[in-house]
């Protein structure tokens, strides 16, 4: 007998949100005007009437590019991939810290990739090796410098922790290149 009680009464809750849900009419607008109207009686014998007006005007439509405010996001990011140590980052980690980390190159939807915090780069088949000229005049939020050191670096970690089984080594060839 609980269970059909059970059923019911969510089957009744259930029906009663969405009648609610779909009986706004379409023609109602969204912001109306009504005129709001005050009388106060003073203590002396000379009464105060004041009356207010109240309008509002429905904004005009604009196109739909926003600038500015804030970007919500809703990614799943479980315990083991935390946001800012590259090697131990899980693909989603990745794409959540995706605002505030500058990447090498993006890679557009259709495929074709165009440049970030690399300017060019080399890709030379036969000996299987790819030269990233790096962009000059970058810094850290703390004003360090972005150089081929830090990109090392930061590779270097990726490659230890297992995270790129095809890179054999890194290699700085000047401040800016790698």
């Amino acid at each position: 007998m609980k269970p059909v009680y059970y059923f019911m009464t969510t089957f009744v809750l259930l029906s009663t949100l969405l009648i609610l849900a779909c009986s706004s009419s379409p023609n109602t607008p969204a912001i109306t005007t009504t005129p709001a109207t005050t009388t106060t009686q003073a203590t002396s014998t000379t009464p105060v009437t004041t009356t207010t007006q109240a309008t509002t005007t429905t904004p005009a439509i604009q196109d739909s590019t926003k600038y500015g405010g804030v970007w919500k996001i809703a990614q799943n990011i479980g315990p083991s991939s935390p946001i800012g140590y590259v090697p131990e980052s899980a693909n989603d980690a990745m794409a959540a810290a995706s605002p505030v980390l500058e990447s090498m190159f993006r890679v557009q939807r259709d495929g074709t990739i165009y440049p970030k915090l690399a300017t060019s780069w080399d890709i030379d088949s036969k000996a299987k090796t790819v030269t990233f000229h790096l962009r000059k005049g970058v810094k850290f939020h703390d004003g360090s410098d972005f150089n081929a050191s830090v990109v090392k670096w930061c590779w270097d970690l990726i490659v230890a922790a297992k995270k790129a089984p095809n890179i054999d080594s890194i290699n700085v060839l000047d401040d800016y290149t790698v």
